[in-house]
């Protein structure tokens, strides 16, 4: 990978998450709720690779309150 986070160190545990995720979809196809624990081992996995955080930038909180008009011209009309 060119951003170098998969190594020999952590293959296995992209085995393991494979494993887990395989699981994971065998039993939802079968409509059968999933256990807590292997979604937690799930996200776990997730993070031990660093895979949280690809796919996108979190965006930044807003600073305005984009609603403030709105309610200003609310209480203007006397609506509470």
């Amino acid at each position: 990978m060119t951003n170098r986070l998969l190594n020999a160190g952590n293959l296995g545990l992209l085995v393991q998450l494979c494993g887990v995720h395989g699981r994971l979809v065998r039993v939802w196809r079968e409509g059968a709720p999933v256990h807590p624990s292997i979604l937690a081992q799930y996200r776990v996995l997730i993070k031990a690779l660093a895979l949280d955080q690809c796919g996108g930038v979190i965006p930044a909180a807003r600073a305005d309150n984009r609603f403030a008009k709105i309610s200003a011209v609310a209480r203007g009309r006397g609506i509470p």
